[in-house]
């Protein structure tokens, strides 16, 4: 999605127990891809019943510019960690 200047991915992976966090996944996500954790915004977590299987869509901004132009503050604010 040039314009917007970002990328979406989709991921599907195997976890055990309770579905991460948007913060545990963001942060593998970025490890992943080898970008900044602050350009990636988890836009959807889908999990299958009776199996240990979620899907993952995420957006990979080019820059923090394009991440707050396009990007609901509520959003933005689930991918923070919380304060000590």
């Amino acid at each position: 999605m040039p314009l917007l200047s970002r990328a979406r991915h989709t991921f599907t992976t195997e976890v055990t127990g309770p579905t991460p966090s948007r913060l545990d996944l963001k942060n593998a996500v970025a490890k992943d891809l080898k970008v900044e954790p602050e350009l990636v915004i988890i836009k959807h977590i889908y999990t299958k019943f009776g199996k240990q299987e979620i899907k993952i869509i995420a957006h990979v901004y080019e820059n923090k510019e394009g991440l707050e132009k396009f990007e609901l503050g509520k959003l933005v604010e689930k991918h923070k960690a919380p304060e000590a």
